[in-house]
């Protein structure tokens, strides 16, 4: 099974060491205005950590449909 085809049930499992619920969180807080930096180092990431899972969630949610719905969850 490719990632594209992979059931939703495992969907939100860490990409690049970070869940779909933390990377939401992330972006949520710097939609609002909050400095990445200053959210990072609330959620405990390195920057370089955050660039990788970002690459990373974002090729995902771009591939996977359900998982775009589960983001969206996450954000509101």
């Amino acid at each position: 099974m490719t990632a594209a085809t992979k059931p939703a049930s495992g969907a939100q499992e860490a990409s690049g060491g970070v869940s779909l619920a933390r990377y939401a969180a992330v972006t949520a807080a710097v939609t609002e205005g909050f400095p990445l930096a200053d959210v990072l180092a609330v959620e405990g990431l390195t920057p370089r950590a955050f660039a990788r899972a970002d690459l990373s969630w974002k090729q995902r949610l771009a591939a996977e449909p359900e998982l775009l719905a589960a983001y969206a969850l996450e954000l509101a």
